[in-house]
């Protein structure tokens, strides 16, 4: 008998155990991945090689009952604000991280993604400790908002599906030169959706990584998103090549079969 009960203990302990290690979205959940990048702009400032900012947190507010949300991929100036409030906001990035918006004008770049409730959500909030500048070779500490960054911007999560929100910063106009040798940060941003439900997991494994999925002429034997960092180039003639997906992970970086990678 005593056999018996260590028996059903064990079977017991293993479901749970199997329970805690699933990564399924819990039903009338979504995914929201949150993104940064920069598209390329020209300035008037001088040659940027370097733009850090170092974000602290970027949350999301959930609508009130009746109450709609202004969605658009206009580019908008991120408004300043002392609001430190956490009533109706979801934190999705916790996780303090530095991100360089120069290397950033061709691919995105996840900072953070959470599992939450579905519905609509009215504005984003972005926490930005400090930033660096380096301008014609020189670098600078760039000034930042005391408090927090609001875009009036808002997105509907529909439930069990995933949905990427990248924000594209304007270089050309988020950076202010207030005096010599002195620069200030005032973004203006574009958020721009994508929905990644639809598509394939490789796919969806390479977005939520920061890459961007692409084609290219490869060897007939090569299938899609294959590891780009131990391949690298295809080289096969035209008659033995034919098109593949891949991910396209920017400067400095390759895909790996499941992530895009510091090469």
């Amino acid at each position: 008998m005593k056999s018996l009960y260590i028996a059903v203990i064990m079977i017991v302990l293993a479901s749970v155990i199997m329970t805690g290690c699933t990564t399924t979205v819990p039903a009338g959940q979504s995914t929201l991945v949150i993104a940064v990048k920069d598209a390329p702009k020209n300035t008037d400032i001088g040659t940027i090689t370097y733009l850090g900012l170092n974000i602290n947190e970027v949350s999301v507010h959930r609508a009130s009952a009746n109450q709609t949300a202004p969605e658009t991929d206009e580019e908008m100036t991120a408004t300043e604000s002392d609001d430190s409030s956490t009533a109706g906001w979801t934190v999705v990035v916790s996780q303090p991280q530095t991100v360089d918006l120069m290397q950033l004008t061709d691919v995105s770049e996840v900072i953070g993604q959470k599992t939450m409730d579905a519905g609509t959500y009215t504005q984003i909030r972005l926490k930005i400790d400090s930033g660096t500048i380096t301008v014609d070779g020189t670098e600078h500490t760039l000034a930042v908002p005391s408090g927090v960054l609001k875009l009036n911007r808002g997105f509907v999560l529909t439930p069990n599906e995933t949905l990427k929100l990248t924000l594209d910063f304007n270089v050309e106009k988020s950076i202010i030169r207030t005096g010599s040798d002195q620069y200030k940060l005032k973004p203006v941003i574009a958020v721009i959706s994508e929905t990644l439900s639809g598509m394939s997991e490789p796919e969806q494994v390479c977005i939520r990584s920061g890459g961007t999925v692409t084609t290219m002429l490869c060897c007939n034997s090569v299938r899609d998103f294959p590891d780009l960092c131990l391949m690298g180039a295809c080289g096969c003639a035209a008659g033995d090549s034919h098109q593949i997906k891949v991910c396209d992970c920017g400067s400095g970086k390759c895909f790996n079969g499941t992530a895009c990678v510091a090469r």
